[in-house]
């Protein structure tokens, strides 16, 4: 799940679309306290337009994750200790790439990589597998909707509902 989010938020900064960016951030992210919606969604939009427009060649990867890092620090979500380690590598791979060679672009390295992720997320054989595991995940959850509702209406006819808010 986390590598197909991470394709997807990767996908949504650059056709720039912002609630498909946020979706797939809270998808991928944990929350760990409230989150100002319009806030995350202004400083969202910010990084987006830090990263979008700007030519392949002078796209600084590295800067764009820590941004990226950065935002989600910011608003308390965390994601996947694999991920931040992925992100991280890229940014060590860059940095030392131009000290090796000042003209090195890891765009040019990475843009093949995720050009066949994405390819193979759009192949007839990964999406019917994801839409079959879709499909079995949202009947297991739907059968069991009946009786949750069953359970919360006997508490409530018992006086035994508690709702805590935090």
């Amino acid at each position: 799940h986390t590598r197909e989010a991470m394709i997807l938020v990767l996908s949504a900064i650059f056709k720039r679309d912002l609630d498909r960016f946020i979706r797939y951030l809270l998808v991928i992210g944990t929350a760990t306290r409230p989150i100002d919606r319009r806030a995350f969604r202004a400083d969202a939009l910010l990084f987006m337009d830090t990263c979008v427009g700007i030519e392949k060649q002078n796209l600084e990867v590295g800067r764009m994750l820590i941004r990226f890092l950065e935002l989600l620090r910011q608003y308390g979500l965390r994601i996947p200790a694999n991920l931040v380690l992925l992100i991280k590598s890229i940014i060590t791979i860059e940095g030392a790439g131009i000290m090796l060679s000042p003209e090195f672009n890891i765009t040019n390295v990475l843009a093949p990589y995720v050009s066949d992720l994405v390819a193979q997320q759009l192949q007839p054989a990964q999406v019917m597998t994801r839409l079959t595991r879709y499909a079995e995940e949202t009947l297991f959850f739907a059968k069991r909707v009946p009786e949750d509702f069953g359970e919360t209406l006997r508490r409530i006819r018992e006086n035994k509902l508690e709702i805590g808010f935090q």
